[in-house]
């Protein structure tokens, strides 16, 4: 390894260590700790000498320079926190739109003296800020590295290190001009609004996505299906987009000495266009020693390259090493130079027989060589998505080849239709219409692929976590060992037998009891889902968590199911029905159940349960049907003059034999109690906690009725306190076995399963 590599390698330790692992008080013990093996080298000789000792230094500098850049960037922001602060600032970038009004990224100057960059949460109106605009006011402001009380580095590996709410006395100073450093950040503004007026929908989110690095406007629905087809990363601008530009711009006439120096600079002004993300900045210091390496007659060295470019990152932000993205593109690249190679010749080899039909050939030779990258990207960041997203995509590498293929094409396409929109509005609105469609193939391909029974798998399943971990000692023992090496359809085979083996383990221990049922974990919401024999309904769909929809849907189609024979939506509060439009849009659902309140989300509801071809039943008296080998009760909402939703709300009792689920919404204590008396219920043996365990919900005489032996909370992150201590004490006492899907994830109750 070159020396170049070995030092920042380990550099990169001393910054993965900090960030991590060590208190910022200790940064500094362990930096004259690590200053030991560099003593210890000197009785070594040759190159373990060397590389001891540059490990040694490398660990040294990466802990001094942490302490130093915590010392002038961190501490300062962190001196300004409290409420009431007055600040002002220069606004960094466009507004972003947010669930209560807009965020920008703001450099602030506080009365302090400390200069940072916060988030700041601010009210619609402001919806027109630019970059270079002032903002003076004051707010609460706080640290951006804890976030629903979980210590997360999203934003401080983008360097802001605060966030700023509850802003008041705001005074706005329009910029009278914009300064130099703030000029691609208008740009990158003015291209979205060409593109804005050239695109709709998902052309318009993915085209955005491609020339700005902006994935805002990418629906919900297209995104989720991008990460379970294994192809998210064509719309977040990465190594991938740096190689397609620089291929457009040296297929242009002229010097290959003079443009690959022209180049440089595009490329700068590309990443910074980009918002620097950590991914661009790698790719662009790698491309631009490629791009250099001939020029001064020196062959250029991947190793080396990728470990300049962490470098570079790390020396101006050693948070970035806690980046997603840096993680996700250092270790993609990692595992193409140590795979590709390998993988390409081996496959390559096999097309001797055909080399004389060149066509075949090179149509063969190109998908070798889409497929080779793409596994090797996926080596090494597999695991890593894993561990951060909770799934991993069994379908990347097919639809990589379906979409790869066609995205150099629309890069440069759609780069040519956004510069033609700044000086020749027809000819762009012309060269609009190829790239709608090469963005309908992506979507639709997309969309297709991730519609797939097991297109991805949850890791949150313990029998997949040991396939995917039985998979990587497999990979290993296939290098090390002679044997597996000539044989490689042998540990192939066995791997994807041994998937088969894990997903029919999955299913039938699920699934065994005569009815089960599933409270998922959603955050702060409600989604239930029960499956007896060949049926499956789901009660309400909500969350704030990441779509519970595609939550649900991932759930219902890791046990191999596609459709639902019924949804019932117990009221119409977003955290019970906010993932309706993404279930529908991937589950086909044959009736819906609803309560009959008037209000604009029953509107909407009944509105995409038309457009899904869905069966509209309002519970206005009780029903009971046969559920499987079980049955479904659905109470009708108990009758209350000015009843608020939650309590004209519906209800429903799960039964099988002698064994009863009881789900009551968010009903009060005084509407649970009528219910109870006009339904005549008792002795239920599961109980879902009303209202995530609200003080005002599950009251005693409830709990005297009914006396459950089980009692489920669906709760997640939440300012209301739930559960509340009332709650749980009221539970306690009547002897409830209390389980939530905040501490114990996805809660699985089987009903009839030892009898």
């Amino acid at each position: 390894m070159r020396k170049l590599a070995w030092f920042s390698v380990f550099f990169a330790v001393a910054a993965l260590l900090a960030v991590y692992l060590l208190p910022s008080q200790w940064w500094m013990a362990a930096a004259v700790l690590a200053l030991v093996p560099m003593f210890a080298s000197l009785s070594c000789s040759g190159k373990l000498r060397t590389r001891i000792l540059l490990a040694s230094v490398g660990l040294v500098l990466g802990f001094v320079w942490c302490h130093c850049y915590q010392t002038i960037f961190v501490l300062p922001a962190e001196r300004t926190f409290g409420e009431g602060v007055s600040f002002s600032g220069i606004v960094q970038d466009t507004p972003t739109e947010t669930e209560y009004g807009v965020s920008v990224t703001l450099s602030v100057d506080s009365e302090a003296g400390a200069n940072f960059l916060a988030k700041v949460y601010l009210d619609a109106e402001y919806q027109s800020l630019s970059p270079g605009d002032r903002i003076a006011a004051t707010g609460t402001i706080k640290t951006a590295n804890i976030v629903r009380n979980e210590t997360v580095y999203y934003n401080a590996a983008k360097g802001i290190y605060a966030i700023i709410s509850s802003v008041k006395e705001i005074t706005i100073t329009e910029k009278d001009s914009t300064p130099l450093y703030l000029l691609p950040a208008v740009c990158a503004s003015a291209i979205q609004q060409k593109l804005q007026s050239l695109f709709t929908g998902d052309a318009l989110g993915i085209v955005q996505a491609l020339m700005t690095g902006d994935q805002d406007l990418l629906s919900d629905s297209l995104y989720t299906a991008l990460q379970r087809a294994g192809v998210a990363h064509i719309v977040s601008v990465s190594g991938l987009h740096v190689m397609l530009f620089v291929q457009i711009l040296l297929s242009f006439p002229g010097s290959q000495r003079r443009k690959r120096i022209l180049v440089l600079p595009v490329l700068v002004f590309f990443a910074l266009l980009t918002g620097c993300k950590p991914a661009i900045v790698r790719a662009v210091l790698m491309e631009s020693l490629l791009l250099l390496a001939p020029i001064f007659g020196r062959e250029n060295d991947a190793p080396t390259s990728l470990s300049f470019a962490l470098l570079v990152l790390l020396l101006q932000n050693p948070y970035a090493i806690a980046g997603i993205g840096l993680q996700l593109s250092f270790l993609s690249v990692l595992g193409i130079e140590l795979a590709q190679p390998r993988l390409h010749r081996a496959l390559e080899s096999r097309l001797e027989p055909i080399r004389h039909k060149r066509r075949l050939f090179r149509l063969l030779y190109g998908v070798i060589d889409l497929f080779s990258t793409s596994c090797g990207a996926l080596l090494l960041s597999t695991p890593l998505c894993a561990c951060y997203f909770g799934s991993v995509s069994l379908v990347g590498v097919f639809t990589n080849l379906l979409v790869l293929p066609v995205l150099g094409l629309l890069f440069g396409q759609s780069l040519l239709c956004v510069l033609c929109s700044f000086f020749w509005w027809p000819a762009a609105e012309l060269l609009a219409i190829p790239c709608k469609y090469i963005s309908l193939y992506i979507s639709g391909v997309t969309r297709a692929v991730s519609s797939f029974n097991f297109a991805a798998l949850s890791i949150d399943v313990t029998v997949y976590a040991l396939w995917l971990v039985f998979c990587y000692a497999l990979m290993v023992l296939a290098v090390r060992w002679r044997p597996l090496r000539k044989h490689p359809a042998l540990p192939v085979c066995t791997g994807v037998i041994s998937l088969l083996c894990a997903i029919v383990i999955h299913i039938q221990t699920t699934l065994s009891a005569p009815v089960t049922i599933a409270a998922i974990d959603v955050g702060q919401g409600q989604c239930i889902a029960a499956f007896s024999e060949d049926k499956a309904i789901a009660i309400d769909c909500g969350g704030n968590e990441d779509n519970p929809g595609d939550t649900l849907a991932d759930y219902l189609q890791g046990l191999n199911r596609s459709s639902l024979n019924a949804l019932i939506l117990t009221h119409y509060d977003s955290d019970h029905t906010n993932g309706v439009e993404e279930l529908l849009s991937r589950i086909a659902v044959e009736t819906l159940y609803l309560p009959e309140f008037d209000e604009p989300q029953q509107q909407s509801i009944c509105a995409l349960a038309e457009e899904y071809q869905c069966e509209i039943v309002f519970v206005t008296e009780d029903e009971t049907a046969s559920f499987g080998c079980g049955t479904l009760s659905l109470f009708a909402p108990v009758e209350q003059e000015d009843a608020d939703s939650n309590n004209a709300g519906i209800s429903l009792l799960l039964s099988y034999g002698t064994l009863d689920f009881l789900v009551t919404g968010d009903m009060d204590i005084a509407t649970e109690t009528a219910l109870v008396e006009r339904e005549q219920l008792s002795d239920i043996e599961y109980l879902m906690v009303g209202h995530h365990g609200s003080k005002y919900a599950t009251g005693d005489a409830l709990l005297s009725a009914l006396t459950p032996e089980v009692a489920v909370i669906s709760v997640g992150y939440n300012t209301y306190g739930h559960p509340t201590e009332e709650t749980l004490a009221r539970l306690a006492a009547w002897n409830c076995t209390v389980y939530r899907t905040d501490e114990d994830g996805t809660v699985l109750l089987r009903l009839g399963e030892s009898e």
